[in-house]
């Protein structure tokens, strides 16, 4: 299994036209050599130094226009074999052709079949946009669409800002002709405080860097943890089988290619495997650490109260306690990376599963989407969002449903991406609500309990002729003051586990996906197929998103 690299994304701006590309080419090389390294920090220096599993190298993201997109992709691929070359349109393909002197021009189409990604920002002909050719005068219409291409270059512009890690600009330091301009991408990047290096066009063609917030590899850390976890063969042989048993040893995956199987077999599952692994590892040591904090807490409350009503065992009451809070703090160190390891290695799991549907049926998968909101739970530039896209573009490109396959992959998608779904939610909505339930009735009957013993401590207290005996009496008071701290562990272990909120989630989720199975059954179109399974992705995915979002501000702590 060949180990996930870990890329610095370089986004690219610049002029089309360019006078003495050799210098330029010279001063990109030095950048690459001294001037990126520099815009690290020096935690992140120190990790870059080491000898390290995971290799180091690049992507360049680029709208592939000519003069500097082209020459700065075309130099970073020369420099570093590893690097690759991410292509992010701003127009159709037949309209992004019509901006170039040449339409035809090989250099762009060499580099296009290159391209590991290709992002399209617009997927409508100019021509065809309605919002562009009413009826009005020629001149009006030609006017609408050049200010269409200014902002589709302005959004592809700012679409690299917004998922670059560093910014490299050639520019000749004048003011934009238009929108969309060298110049309002930079200033774009400066308000995002984006590392920017700009390389002047004018002789003595000079270096200016712009350091923003600088550059961290903290993605690093976590794809090299990633490549150095080592599963034992049988471990790994045997459930790889079991996955590709589930996915393919059923008669409604009869009629999917051998080679599709093969690239799940080959690419896909090995990660799913390590990553499905690590997830259920990490979750089997997290949660119970979690319960054993809120009980802990319970424990020392209820150890401390007996020492204070039985004095001879004071001491080995407030070592009880003591001993339990220490437990509470070393889990607390040690349990908050786990649960982070635990939910970073689900997400890419889930990822990797959704992938091989889209394999399975030679359909492209979309990109990971990441909505502002989301920002709590991940990042484009998390480790794992990485890795995802790292393993995806290592599968060939698909090429697309042929008519007389619809059936076999409609059939196949309902049995087994979107049954399964829907089964898994349903029957983790009635395991979460029966447990919901007996936590409600559990914390209810201490409750009642603990309600209890209050009252009769009450009333012998405002009684003149009700008297207790000690032992009852302090069997009273240990209730009334121990009971409400195992009700409030209780109620932590709850909240800890969310039985409720993800009971509630996977009871939606079940209806959502039975609408989507309807869907499903209704197609009649190839495209309607695409769209439809572009549509559960992005069910599967959001649920992902809002699952890890949910968990990840499920924190354990102690608050003195």
């Amino acid at each position: 299994m060949e180990p996930i690299p870990y890329r610095i994304r370089i986004g690219v701006t610049g002029h089309r036209v360019l006078d003495n590309e050799t210098e330029l080419k010279q001063q990109i090389i030095e950048i690459l050599k001294t001037e990126i390294t520099k815009l690290f920090d020096n935690n992140s220096l120190s990790l870059l130094n080491k000898n390290l599993a995971t290799p180091v190298t690049y992507s360049v993201l680029t709208p592939l226009a000519e003069g500097a997109d082209r020459l700065i992709a075309e130099t970073v691929m020369e420099y570093d074999a590893l690097s690759c070359v991410e292509v992010i349109l701003p127009l159709t393909l037949p309209d992004y052709k019509k901006t170039f002197n040449n339409p035809d021009d090989p250099e762009f189409f060499e580099l296009y079949a290159k391209a590991r990604h290709v992002r399209k920002l617009r997927y409508l002909d100019l021509e065809n946009d309605p919002k562009i050719n009413q009826n009005t005068s020629e001149t009006n219409i030609e006017n609408r669409l050049e200010k269409a291409r200014e902002e589709a270059f302005e959004k592809a512009g700012r679409h690299i800002v917004n998922h670059c890690d560093v910014l490299i600009a050639i520019w000749d330091g004048e003011k934009s002709q238009g929108i969309g301009g060298t110049q309002d991408i930079i200033e774009y990047a400066n308000t995002k405080n984006r590392p920017v290096i700009i390389i002047s066009t004018n002789p003595p063609y000079t270096i200016k860097v712009e350091k923003g917030y600088g550059l961290n590899c903290h993605a690093l850390k976590g794809i090299e943890r990633f490549n150095n976890t080592s599963i034992p063969s049988t471990v790994k042989d045997s459930y790889t089988k079991n996955m590709y048993d589930k996915l393919f040893q059923n008669p409604e995956s009869n009629y999917i290619p051998e080679s599709s199987k093969e690239i799940v077999r080959e690419i896909l599952l090995p990660y799913y495997v390590k990553a499905s692994i690590k997830a259920k590892k990490y979750q089997r040591i997290y949660m119970p650490s979690g319960i054993l904090i809120f009980l802990c807490s319970a424990i020392a409350v209820a150890a401390v109260l007996i020492g204070i009503l039985y004095h001879p065992v004071l001491l080995f009451s407030f070592l009880v306690e003591f001993l339990c809070l220490l437990t509470i703090l070393t889990i607390c160190l040690f349990a908050q990376q786990l649960r982070i390891n635990w939910l970073e290695n689900r997400f890419l799991t889930e990822r990797l599963r959704a992938a091989c549907y889209f394999i399975a049926t030679s359909t492209e998968i979309t990109s990971i989407e990441i909505p502002p909101y989301m920002g709590v739970a991940h990042k484009y530039s998390d480790w794992m969002v990485l890795v995802f896209n790292e393993i995806w573009y290592r599968t060939p490109k698909m090429e697309g449903i042929k008519d007389d396959m619809l059936n076999c992959f409609k059939d196949y998608i309902i049995k087994h991406w979107i049954d399964d779904q829907k089964n898994h939610h349903s029957e983790k909505h009635r395991k979460l609500t029966k447990l919901n339930k007996r936590f409600a009735y559990f914390g209810w009957v201490i409750y009642l309990i603990a309600l209890i013993a209050s009252g009769i401590h009450i009333v012998q207290s405002l009684s003149t002729g009700f008297e207790l005996d000690q032992l009852t009496e302090n069997i009273l008071i240990f209730l009334a003051i121990a009971l409400p701290a195992l009700g409030a562990a209780v109620v932590g272990i709850r909240k800890h586990g969310e039985y409720e909120r993800i009971e509630s989630r996977s009871y939606n989720m079940s209806e959502v996906i039975e609408d989507i199975s309807i869907d499903f059954n209704k197609l009649h179109d190839k495209n309607e197929f695409v769209s439809l399974m572009y549509d559960l992705d992005k069910l599967m995915l959001l649920e992902n998103q809002d699952w890890l979002m949910l968990m990840k501000l499920v924190k354990l702590e102690v608050n003195p």
